[in-house]
């Protein structure tokens, strides 16, 4: 028997790790992307259909999953969708709360139920389960698609109203990201003085800090767990920017690793992992 019909509003590396998911648990799946490439080759390796058109898609599934890049992707999603009654879509992307809330309103006169659903955790833990989803909207939306989340998250969290589950995951990015561009700069100072990775390691073990050591070998570039690339953690921080412009809240310290990492895609990092924010600074086209 055919599994629920879901939509993948985007293939890739998130949507593509959802795919892969809801696929090997039985869902019928068809995939739109505005390169249909790469939603082609994404379909021959789990046996899903692939849309020509955005309304294909839709008029297909009970649900569609949005994973989209940005706050100009989600409006564009919201002004081009055509009328979809009963559809319930569920936004996995990362956007600012003024922007999931008024494509909120917009969707909801198309007949469409809207859950705003960002992904805490990389594509391995979303295709094996053990990611996090924030969850907020409309309690009836949220119930609708309780059974796809179960099947989707390893686990999710009921943020309140809309906009609140976008605000925590921009928080959240927000400590990952200023983190490890503090933690590039310590790294590039110790090694000045010839402290290395592991006696910084050393240094760090057994205090408050030392979860972070972790993290040494992925800042200094030598360790690449895959996952998102620099261009997308310049983009959450400008979202996050803006979020604490539109709450009249001051943001220099997002602001300053926002700078880090506009200065990463400057200099040619833009396809490195996020978190090697040292090679920023080494100057990533010298590595090349």
């Amino acid at each position: 028997m055919e599994g629920p019909r879901v939509a993948i509003i985007g293939t890739g590396q998130m949507g593509s790790a959802a795919a892969r998911r809801l696929a090997g648990l039985g869902y019928s799946i068809i995939l739109w992307n505005r390169t249909r490439s790469k939603a082609e080759r994404l379909a021959s390796s789990i046996g899903a259909r692939v849309a020509s058109t955005l309304e294909e898609a839709v008029g297909y599934a009970e649900y569609g999953l949005v994973f989209l890049l940005d706050d100009d992707s989600l409006a564009w999603l919201a002004a081009t969708l055509p009328r979809s009654d009963g559809l319930v879509l569920v936004n996995h992307s990362t956007n600012t709360p003024r922007m999931s809330v008024a494509a909120a309103r917009r969707l909801e006169g198309l007949g469409v139920c809207y859950v705003e659903a960002p992904v805490i955790g990389g594509p391995s833990a979303l295709e094996e389960g053990r990611a996090k989803v924030l969850v907020a909207g409309e309690d009836r939306c949220i119930r609708r698609a309780a059974s796809l989340l179960r099947d989707l998250a390893g686990s999710t969290v009921k943020t309140g109203p809309l906009g609140s589950a976008m605000a925590a995951k921009l928080a959240y990015n927000m400590v990952i990201m200023t983190s490890l561009a503090v933690l590039g700069e310590a790294v590039l100072l110790a090694e000045s003085h010839g402290v290395g990775l592991g006696l910084l390691g050393e240094v760090l073990e057994g205090t408050p800090l030392e979860e972070l050591s972790k993290y040494l070998a992925r800042v200094a570039g030598v360790e690449d767990p895959g996952g998102a690339r620099m261009h997308i953690a310049a983009k959450d921080l400008e979202h996050a920017g803006r979020a604490l412009y539109d709450s009249g809240i001051p943001g220099p310290v997002s602001a300053a690793a926002g700078n880090l990492y506009r200065m990463g895609l400057a200099g040619g990092c833009g396809g490195y992992y996020y978190g090697a924010t040292s090679r920023i600074l080494r100057g990533c086209r010298q590595e090349e």
